[in-house]
Formats: C-alpha cells, sequence, structure tokens
C-alpha cells in the first residue's frame, strides 16, 4: 500500500503540535515531521516508517490522555493510507482556507452534478428520437446501460480531448468479472488424482 506524505498531513501535524499540552507528545509529533520533511528536493517522506511513527506519537497522546489528539492522529493515519480522501481532509482541518476555500468544493461538486443530470437530459432525449416506440421503462434501462459502460470509456487516438464511449462493451467486461470471480475452481492434482483412483469405479476396475 502507498502511504501518503504531503502539504495537507505535514499542515494538520503542525496543527495537532501545537495543540498538545504535553511535551511527550509534542515531541513525538516532531518526530513525524522531521521524518516528513527528511526527503530530499523539497520532497515529503511518507513509507511504512510515517506510519509507524504516527501510531508512536497516538500511543504517546493515549498515555498523556489526550484523546482529541489521539482523535486527530487517527485521522492522520487514515489519510496517509488512503482511507480518508483530501478534499475531506482539507476541509475538517480547515487547511488551504486562502487557496481552497469550501465554495470552490461546492462549485466543483455543483457544476459536476449538472453535467451529469445534462448528459442524462440529453440522452434522455435522443433515445425516444430514435425509437419511437421506446417506453419510460426502456429509456431508463437505456441510460443505465450508460452508465456501466462509462467505467470503460476511452480517448480516441485521432481526437484529442474527446472521449468515447463503447456502446456494449461493459457487458463483457461484466461478464469477465463475474468469470474470474465466480466461475474459475482451483483444483488440486494430487487431491483430484486420490479422488479419482479411489472412487467406486475405479475400485471395481481393479
Amino acid at each position: 500500500m502507498d502511504v501518503r506524505s504531503d502539504a495537507s498531513l505535514e499542515l494538520q501535524l503542525r496543527s495537532i503540535r501545537d495543540e498538545t499540552e504535553h511535551p511527550e507528545v509534542g515531541a513525538a509529533v516532531l518526530a513525524v515531521l522531521d521524518h516528513i520533511v527528511s526527503a530530499p528536493s523539497g520532497r515529503r517522506k511518507g513509507g511504512k516508517a510515517l506510519v509507524a511513527l504516527l501510531g508512536d506519537a497516538r500511543r504517546q497522546a493515549a498515555e498523556a490522555n489526550e484523546w482529541h489528539v489521539v482523535r486527530m492522529l487517527q485521522d492522520s493515519v487514515d489519510y496517509a493510507e488512503g482511507r480518508i480522501q483530501r478534499p475531506d481532509f482539507d476541509m475538517q482541518y480547515h487547511l488551504f482556507q486562502r487557496r481552497i476555500p469550501d465554495e470552490t468544493y461546492r462549485k466543483f461538486v455543483a457544476d459536476a452534478l449538472v453535467n451529469r443530470f445534462r448528459f442524462v437530459s440529453e440522452m434522455g432525449r435522443k433515445y425516444p428520437s430514435d425509437h419511437p416506440e421506446a417506453d419510460a421503462e426502456a429509456v431508463l434501462s437505456y441510460i443505465d446501460s450508460l452508465e456501466l459502460d462509462a467505467r470503460f470509456i476511452n480517448p480516441p487516438t485521432d481526437r484529442s480531448g474527446r472521449y468515447l464511449l463503447l456502446r456494449g462493451s461493459a457487458e463483457y467486461f461484466v461478464w469477465m468479472e463475474r468469470v474470474l470471480r465466480d466461475r474459475i475452481d482451483i483444483a488440486d492434482p494430487e487431491e483430484a488424482a486420490t479422488r479419482i483412483v479411489t472412487s467406486p469405479d475405479a475400485l471395481a476396475v481393479s
């Protein structure tokens, strides 16, 4: 698993260091920060060592009964290991307030919803025009199939900035996923051979 180490994590840890009242906890958090900034060329160091140092700091905070710091350090671990997404992490701890205000995220989500609803609306009008016999259920089924196919969208090599959604491609990929997940049995050759030679038919032959 990749361990993330970036500006958001560094800022949150500096905030944690300011929150703690116990020198031992502060020193443990500072050790995490020293590790993060120890990479060359201005990069931030992550890795298993980062998670281990965060765990040490969390243990020190628990021993000091600084439970709010324990919670923040657990969030640091979850963020580093990818269980918390960066927008949620930034907003929860009010990081980069001047650079990335909440309004930016709100507008990003709103624009994404507008574009999605616009696409669904356009497809919902286009399909009945091409299939006059289609009822509402047929239109919804068509849109559902587009949702599946969208997972396999790809960029044509001859049209930069455009994307191609292949109708029906999802069916084959979904079939393959189900085959790999549910329909492949791994047989032990030795166990299979033993089962065959001890079967009633084999014993009857002998």
